[in-house]
């Protein structure tokens, strides 16, 4: 784990969002998530302590190539630490797959860390992913208020770009 003092304000903001949240360090070989929330442990299975230190694609277990394009647009984000929304195909620690909406979002000066927002899409995918985008977006503003060093972009879009994604990949199935 690094020194940066930012990441107690960000741990605090994580322990009482009402989504599942990472955080991992790009800048770390293999980026590692250095934490993740209560959602995050109640969404997959996994403790916390269990991941950190580890990079998510353990999530993808058995479902890396069904995942590939939506690999190769994380990787690019991170690369850039720009932000994006991706499906995946993912698998609980108990073995059971679901569906992820993830979302991608640099936070700290220049991107230091990419934060990761996992949710389960369901049948009623649409209102549920603007409803966990409007609290996600409510998290960021509250870690770029925590401290004047995290230098956030705008995220009204979310809302609308993941349901539009949702959307469009449910015509796909």
């Amino acid at each position: 784990m690094t020194d940066d003092p930012n990441l107690e304000r960000i741990r605090a903001v994580f322990d009482r969002s009402g989504v599942a949240l990472s955080l991992a360090d790009p800048e770390q070989p293999d980026c590692p998530l250095l934490f993740a929330n209560h959602r995050f442990e109640a969404l997959t299975g996994y403790r916390a302590s269990d991941v950190e230190g580890n990079n998510c694609r353990f999530l993808q277990a058995g479902a890396r190539q069904d995942n590939r394009h939506a690999r190769e647009e994380i990787r690019a984000a991170i690369a850039s630490r720009a932000e994006c929304q991706v499906i995946l195909r993912n698998v609980r620690q108990d073995g059971s797959p679901f569906t992820n909406l993830l979302f991608l979002h640099p936070v700290g000066r220049g991107g230091r860390y990419i934060l990761g927002s996992q949710f389960e899409i369901a049948d009623d995918a649409a209102e549920q992913v603007r409803a966990h985008a409007g609290t996600l977006a409510g998290d960021l503003e509250r870690i770029g208020s925590a401290s004047a060093r995290l230098q956030m972009q705008g995220r009204r879009h979310l809302a609308d770009a993941a349901a539009a994604m949702v959307m469009a990949w449910s015509r796909r199935i």
